[in-house]
């Protein structure tokens, strides 16, 4: 079973995302933070990080940075409000797998999921 850590800041949203992975047969692990999410990764492997662009005290590109540090690979389906240029570029200098802006379709999140997924396999 493959194991997504899900990183979002908004309550709600993480768990419809997290009932929606579980649903197609996830193993599933949720942060709130870049602090907790680099703990999570620290503890135990992941196929695929999905991850929120913005959050408050630190960033998903700030997590990125971190996983690469460490040593982590991870691959990372990011999301966010807003596509603007330095997200997007941001994404592409990170060798980010795939970016959702919100809201997003959830079957084509759903699917870079798994693809990511296929490349940990």
């Amino acid at each position: 079973m493959e194991a997504v850590l899900v990183v979002e800041d908004h309550a709600m949203l993480r768990t419809v995302i997290c009932d929606a992975l579980r649903g197609e047969g996830f193993a599933v692990h949720a942060a709130e933070s870049v602090a907790e999410a680099l703990a999570q990764l620290d503890a135990h492997a992941f196929d695929v990080a999905l991850v929120d662009v913005r959050m408050p005290n630190s960033d998903g590109f700030d997590l990125v940075e971190a996983m690469a540090e460490r040593g982590i690979p991870t691959p990372v389906v990011m999301t966010s409000v807003a596509a603007d240029p330095y997200s997007v570029r941001r994404c592409r200098e990170l060798s980010v797998f795939a970016f959702h802006e919100k809201p997003f379709d959830l079957e084509r999140l759903l699917a870079d999921v798994r693809a990511a997924c296929a490349l940990t396999a």
